[in-house]
């Protein structure tokens, strides 16, 4: 499968699709809410190195994400920046996207 990797401002039509999926995925029983976790991604789409947000699409077709963050456990503040949120489609998993973001 051929499949292109763009920063989360290259294609910021996609940040709804990736806030519904991870918050669903991860957040949905926090007091976290979904407009929350999607205004996070504002933060993605000014082109920092982190937060940041990677996308894998194939043309305008979402296959997945990774948003690499500074830290997400304060006991350890060595180990920086993090993968986060890691979200492959179920329909395009097992064919090295989530390897690739």
């Amino acid at each position: 499968m051929l499949f292109n990797i763009s920063t989360l401002g290259e294609c910021p039509h996609f940040a709804g699709t990736i806030a519904d999926r991870c918050w669903h995925a991860w957040w949905q029983d926090s007091d976290y809410s979904l407009s929350e976790y999607r205004g996070w991604l504002d933060e993605c789409l000014e082109g920092r190195e982190v937060p940041a947000c990677f996308v894998a699409r194939e043309d305008e077709t979402y296959l997945g994400s990774a948003c690499p963050i500074a830290n997400d456990l304060e006991a350890r503040p060595q180990y920086t920046p993090w993968i986060a949120a890691l979200w492959v489609e179920e329909s395009h998993r097992r064919q090295g996207i989530a390897t690739a973001l």
